[in-house]
């Protein structure tokens, strides 16, 4: 038995103890009425005990949460910075070596496999030209490597977004949510037939509010077993973001289409650089 749990012993033993005092002793307190009594202050103390060591425990949780949660983003945004520096690295090697060969070719005389050269050149450049979804560099960034993960698995990525360059929202929490929501949508979409694996994205401004709303096809059963695991370390950074914003977050299954949607409260369009 845990020892907080000898508290629920204390307090009725303590209460028939000055009961039983007060009924042999009548008029007069006995010696069991004060050991009653005694106890009982015992047993008010150790509740108080457990009840501040109980805040105390909960705040530290909170704390330890907040800073796995700035961790958990930090770690996101390197990870995408690192891979798109590794990309870019891997572009200069090719581009110097095809340019290396096409001053050659032209040193050789021949044109016409110059031609060529700078053709696919120009077809390379423009395939590795990042797609543009909004203003905001962040959720371009991520929107952009999310439709890479889409097309492996054979999903459609539909983004309708219109958020400024600077949304008065952190980067690094514009960068969690989307993550969060697109990683989610794409594990379901995987388990329906690829036909119907279509994931769309509508996010705008409307005044001081930032919504979002991404909707896709997914499975009973995915939606049943995500709801009883409930509070994933993604949702759990989706509701903890929410609610420093002053915002809500709700998802939900209705016949075969999971959405969810967020909405931040922000002060203005300049609160954070990005």
């Amino acid at each position: 038995m845990k020892k907080e749990y000898w508290i629920f012993l204390i307090l009725p033993l303590g209460q028939a103890m000055v009961i039983i005092g007060n009924y042999i002793g009548l008029r007069h307190f006995s010696l069991l009425t004060y050991i009653g009594i005694i106890l009982g202050i015992a047993a008010d103390g150790v509740l108080f005990y457990i009840l501040v060591r109980g805040s105390q425990k909960e705040r530290l949780e909170q704390e330890a949460e907040a800073v796995r949660h700035q961790r958990e983003t930090e770690r996101m945004r390197v990870e995408l910075l690192e891979e798109r520096r590794r990309k870019l690295l891997s572009m200069q090697k090719e581009l110097e070596a095809r340019f290396q060969y096409l001053n050659e070719e032209i040193e050789r005389g021949n044109m016409e496999s110059a031609r060529q050269e700078l053709q696919s050149l120009q077809e390379k450049l423009k395939a590795a030209k990042p797609n543009s979804y909004c203003q905001n560099m962040i959720v371009n960034a991520v929107l952009d490597e999310k439709e890479k993960r889409c097309k492996e698995h054979g999903a459609i990525m539909e983004v309708n977004a219109f958020i400024p360059r600077k949304p008065g929202v952190e980067p690094l929490h514009l960068c969690s949510i989307f993550a969060n929501l697109l990683d989610n949508a794409i594990e379901a979409v995987k388990e329906i037939e690829a036909s119907r694996r279509l994931i769309e994205i509508n996010a705008e401004m409307k005044g001081n509010y930032l919504f979002i709303k991404v909707k896709n096809e997914t499975t009973y059963e995915h939606a049943k077993r995500k709801k009883r695991e409930g509070r994933g370390n993604g949702t759990l950074i989706l509701k903890d973001i929410v609610q420093k914003y002053d915002g809500s977050y709700k998802a939900g299954y209705k016949e075969g289409i999971y959405t969810s949607v967020l909405m931040l409260r922000v002060m203005g369009t300049d609160r954070f650089s990005m």
